[in-house]
């Protein structure tokens, strides 16, 4: 995902609580309990009772001692915790970051399929609309590679054959012709210069075999290769031009405050009587002598030409 520069956490956050939303609201019986919503000690003899005080000091220390199974060094978290469903990954990049989704969770619903739920509400507006202040768009991640083509390719087979049915060269997975669906590649790049965008896209929309179509205007289905650094994200993502290419900022514009945005950034046209500056008047000088260099050349080659006819003439 990407954010306002300096604002990667709390955009995280935000996009943390919208994504434990869009899940519970799929899969109600895996709600996290709120903090203060523990359960209440329950007597083990089945009387009723309230539990005594040794009982109380034991469930205590059992929770203590989970504790720091799952802590490290000065009360960090082990590199291993699952605990969290998202989480947040340092990527070390400015305006840039990463959201881990726990596989479990993963292998039950793709996270394409959250993120769509988020700005599809976004869209549609509301109260309860999801809203994120330093948030700009969120790319969907359901593999990941080196980044290079070779291993992109590589890791994009998967989806393809999950998404489309098949891969160029192999029988359908399913035996039977997949329903045609019109699908665009889109590639973007953070500290790396090395691997180009034509490869890249071309090697994946290569893997799509027929009958898909490519529509770069608004396909059915967006394969979305992102590069950063040494690494490479490939996600299948649904309507993402109609989502504004993801963008949930943009999503939740309406069409004035999406022109008026555009309008703000747009470059303004110069006015045809408008007093040039200096920088253009220094280039129009350069171009000018530039010009009378050429001039006088040509007219020292026209005298050589002259002088060789006369000469010749003579002769």
């Amino acid at each position: 995902m990407t954010s306002d520069q300096g604002r990667e956490r709390h955009a995280c956050r935000d996009v943390i609580r919208h994504l434990e939303d869009a899940y519970v609201a799929r899969f109600p019986a895996e709600a996290n309990p709120a903090p203060g919503d523990a359960p209440a000690p329950v007597d083990a003899s089945g009387t009723g009772a309230e539990p005594s005080s040794a009982g109380v000091s034991d469930a205590l220390a059992a929770e203590l001692k989970a504790i720091k199974e799952t802590t490290g060094k000065k009360g960090k978290k082990a590199r291993d915790d699952d605990s969290e469903r998202f989480k947040m990954l340092n990527l070390d990049m400015k305006a840039c970051a990463f959201i881990r989704m726990r596989r479990e969770e993963a292998a039950k619903c793709s996270p394409s399929d959250l993120v769509r739920d988020i700005l599809l509400k976004t869209k549609a507006g509301g109260p309860d609309a999801p809203r994120s202040k330093h948030t700009n768009r969120i790319v969907p991640c359901e593999d990941v590679s080196f980044a290079g083509v070779e291993d992109i390719v590589k890791a994009a087979k998967p989806l393809v054959k999950k998404y489309f049915g098949g891969v160029v060269g192999e029988a359908p997975s399913s035996g039977e012709a997949p329903k045609p669906v019109t699908f665009a590649v889109t590639f973007a790049a953070r500290a790396n210069n090395t691997v180009k965008r034509d490869e890249v896209i071309k090697a994946v929309a290569a893997l799509v075999p027929p009958p898909h179509t490519v529509d770069l205007t608004n396909p059915d289905l967006t394969i979305a290769c992102e590069v950063m650094k040494g690494t490479a994200s490939i996600g299948v993502a649904r309507e993402y031009y109609a989502l504004r290419k993801n963008n949930m900022r943009q999503c939740a514009m309406t069409d004035e405050e999406r022109a008026a945005e555009c309008a703000k950034y747009s470059a303004k046209p110069q006015e045809k009587n408008a007093e040039p500056s200096a920088s253009d008047r220094v280039k129009e000088a350069v171009k000018e002598a530039l010009k009378g260099t050429a001039a006088k050349e040509d007219e020292k080659e026209d005298e050589k030409e002259d002088e060789k006819e006369a000469g010749g003439k003579g002769e």
